[in-house]
């Protein structure tokens, strides 16, 4: 009987004029090559945050869609502004 615990990237996606990156991770146990678990995450990445430690398709996304000039107006934006 051996168990086996698998990440899968399931999906990648690019959503809205802020150009968020949603993924889909599922973890998948199997005993004996047979699946008899499986667990859905999902998570997002914004322009303004660290993507060093992301998987390669969030990277690929990043690349295509957040240019210096978008991530720029990006951070410039009112949401991002202290208010005081």
């Amino acid at each position: 009987m051996a168990l086996e615990k698998i990440e899968e990237f399931m999906k990648v996606e690019v959503r809205g004029e802020d150009k968020i990156i949603g993924i889909v991770i599922d973890t998948v146990v199997k005993e004996d090559g047979v699946e008899i678990g499986r667990k859905r995450w999902r998570g997002s990445y914004e322009p303004n945050m660290d993507i060093s430690n992301a998987h390669e398709e969030v990277k690929k996304a990043a690349e295509t869609h957040w240019t210096e000039e978008f991530i720029a107006q990006y951070k410039a934006r009112d949401i991002f502004q202290p208010k005081g």
